[in-house]
């Protein structure tokens, strides 16, 4: 190989390196709700979550365009528009509900849960639970999208089914990073709780 390839590959071999852990500090530089991994098959998890406290906003009606959308008021709330006033540190993952009331939830610090969550100032935005228990877990492949959360709901249903459990309640889509990471490193995921 010439010198000026040995260079060219050097430097694209070393920027993937720098692009992948770059978009890792940037998750990594906040809380993420803790778990358990119970099991763990290829890409599906058994996982075992504590009660997270949470705040949640609706993410359809009217006031969807009105107020900025759903994330920019969750955002206010954690910048201080809660009834405390307080600053509030962002977490990860980011959980949209797949139910039949779509819904955005900032999961809440632990130190924030254990002291007290103030209720927001807009009516639109609620502190809400996420319960304890053991939940299915599918992580998806690259960015986000409609069509793949769709494949791995599908995908999640019939993996439980294979191992003899039953869901409870609404799928979950989770994300760990900020929109602008590129697609091959983000982190999404499909989860649902499992009956006891």
């Amino acid at each position: 190989m010439k010198p000026i390839a040995k260079i060219l590959a050097a430097g694209a071999v070393g920027g993937a390196i720098l692009f992948v852990a770059g978009c890792q500090l940037t998750r990594a530089g906040h809380e993420s709700a803790s778990y358990r991994v119970e099991s763990k098959v290829e890409r599906f998890e058994i996982r075992s979550y504590d009660e997270l406290a949470l705040v949640s906003t609706s993410m359809e009606g009217k006031s969807e365009k009105a107020d900025g959308g759903s994330f920019m008021r969750l955002f206010r709330y954690i910048s201080g528009d809660n009834a405390s006033q307080q600053k509030i540190a962002m977490t990860t993952p980011v959980f949209m509900s797949e139910g039949e009331e779509r819904a955005l939830s900032f999961v809440l610090p632990e130190e924030v849960a254990a002291t007290g969550v103030p209720s927001g100032n807009n009516a639109l935005v609620r502190v809400s639970r996420l319960p304890s228990g053991r939940y299915a877990v599918l992580r998806l492949k690259g960015a986000r999208s409609d069509v793949k959360v769709a494949s791995g709901k599908r995908a999640l249903a019939s993996w439980i089914a294979t191992q003899g459990l039953t869901r409870t309640g609404d799928y979950l889509v989770a994300g760990y990073d900020p929109p602008f990471t590129p697609g091959i490193a983000q982190r999404n995921e499909v989860l649902v709780r499992l009956a006891q």
